[in-house]
Parts: C-alpha cells; structure tokens; sequence
C-alpha cells in the first residue's frame, strides 16, 4: 500500500538526537521546540440535550381584555422551553504528528493504542495562529477525506491514524520521519529519550500548548525490532 508506515521507526520519534532549530534544555538531552507544536491533544466528543426556558422573539403583543374592551398589551413574564445540544471534549490523551518525507501527501498521528477506542472516533485539538479558540478536527472526517483509517500494531501498544488540518491558520508543526527518525541499529541500550505530551491526567488541560516534557532511557532491545522504554507516561 502506498502509505504504509513502518511501525518501529515511528515509534522511534521520541529518540533525543540533534534535530535543529530552536531547542531547550532538559538535563543532558534537548527537546526540540518542533516537537511541541507536533503534539496535540486527542479528544472525545460528547454531546448532551438540555431544556431551557427563554424569553419569545417573535410575540410583539399580547391581546387582553380590559372590561369589555380587547386591548394589546407588551408582552412580560412570557417564556418558551427549548431542548439545546450541548457539545464537550473530554481529553483522552496525545499524540506527535509525522509524516513519512517531503513527498508524502498524508499527515498521520502517532499514539499509544489505548488512547484510541476501537470505533476511532476522536477529535484532534489544534491551537491557532491568531490566538482564537482551538480548533477541534473529526477523526473520522480525516478518513472520508484521505481514504484511511486507524492502524494498530498487533504487538505493541501503537496506533497511526490520518489527520487533517489547516496548515496556513493551524500553530501547528509537523516531524519529518525521513530527517528526523532513528534506524533500528543506530539506537543503543542507555540512550536518552524524551516523551512530550498532554498533562490531561494530571490537570485539567484548557490551554492548547500546555505539555509536560518527561525524560526516560532506551531500557532494552528485543532483537526484533522493538524497543522497551523506561519512562513515565
């Protein structure tokens, strides 16, 4: 298939290596800033009917007798039910935007398995450039739009998935895999990793570019192509 993804070599996103560009310390290694702009938040939609009472638009006048007389009064104290929609996200957790090279066409999403439900309906919060809202793009529109869908590794705790979105007005950042990816054989037991993400189940996440940065190391290597990471996430 054409937009196949190799499952290790974008689960070696995380490899501390010099990347470039503006960066900030954290102990020994660096945490490019591209890579926070490539994280964002995966969300699950909820909808919820409420009933609410408010005041008529469309009355100008109440008709009233007074004596025997039918007179038109102002209307007060007049209100209409009405059942409204309301729509929340709820955090799930986060995921790093990739993209195979330059040529590729496709943005995919890159995270832990788990966070994903086996329907793959999420929402992707993205900040904008402007300062505005945060935008929340469908998971599934992203599938309509691209022809694919939600890929899990049978042997590990992955997911990738398409995602759309608005490069021009997105504060959005996308990691090449082509420039940035580690091989197999080029990483080494004790190297340092770094794991950006979402807070979500620490605090309540309302700021868009708010992460938390851990460190860790590479624990072990399998012989088959895996890797067992030490750090907390």
């Amino acid at each position: 298939m054409k937009h196949k993804l190799t499952l290790r070599y974008l689960f070696l996103l995380f490899l501390v290596s010099p990347l470039g560009g503006p960066a900030q310390p954290l102990g020994k290694a660096v945490v490019p800033e591209g890579v926070l702009k490539a994280t964002v938040l995966i969300e699950r939609m909820m909808t919820n009917e409420t009933t609410q009472f408010v005041p008529p638009t469309n009355i100008l006048a109440v008709l009233e007798m007074q004596g025997t007389n039918r007179v038109a009064v102002a209307p007060t104290n007049l209100f209409r039910q009405v059942s409204v929609i309301e729509t929340n996200y709820f955090p799930l957790g986060s995921g790093v935007l990739v993209i195979k090279d330059t040529k590729e066409q496709h943005v995919f999403i890159v995270t832990a398995g788990h966070v994903i439900p086996p329907d793959g309906d999420v929402f992707f919060r993205v900040a904008t450039k402007n300062g505005s809202d945060a935008k929340h793009y469908s998971s599934k529109l992203a599938s309509q739009l691209t022809g694919l869908a939600w890929v899990r590794s049978t042997n590990a705790d992955l997911a990738i998935g398409p995602i759309c979105f608005n490069q021009e007005e997105d504060d959005i950042q996308v990691m090449v895999l082509s420039d940035h990816a580690a091989t197999y054989g080029q990483v080494a037991i004790g190297d340092e990793v770094f794991v950006a993400g979402y807070p979500s189940s620490v605090t309540s996440v309302s700021d868009a570019g708010v992460h938390i940065i851990r460190n860790g190391v590479v624990a072990s290597k399998s012989g088959n192509g895996m890797l067992l990471i030490d750090a907390f996430t």
